[in-house]
């Protein structure tokens, strides 16, 4: 089962230009940077990433993240309505 199974294949390091459907997509490191790849393992049939990366990208909001998700939009909304200072 696909949440149960902590049993992941090694990172395939796999630049821009050699990615196909075979490959997972997960961005590693910051693609400004030397070093950035995308992780390459074998994608879950449906999405574009490995299993652990489905796991970490699609994870449910706990109560933290939600309340942070809120204050965000929040202080956005009221930046919003603040004039700009030059």
């Amino acid at each position: 089962m696909l949440l149960l199974d902590n049993n992941f294949e090694p990172e395939n390091p796999t630049q821009l230009e050699e990615l196909t459907e075979h490959h997972c997509r997960w961005p590693v490191g910051d693609p400004g940077k030397k070093g950035f790849y995308f992780c390459g393992r074998t994608p879950v049939k449906g999405f574009s990433y490995c299993r652990l990366h489905v796991l970490i990208g699609f994870r449910s909001r706990n109560e933290h993240d939600t309340a942070i998700i809120k204050e965000d939009a929040r202080q956005k909304k009221i930046r919003g309505l603040l004039p700009t200072t030059p």
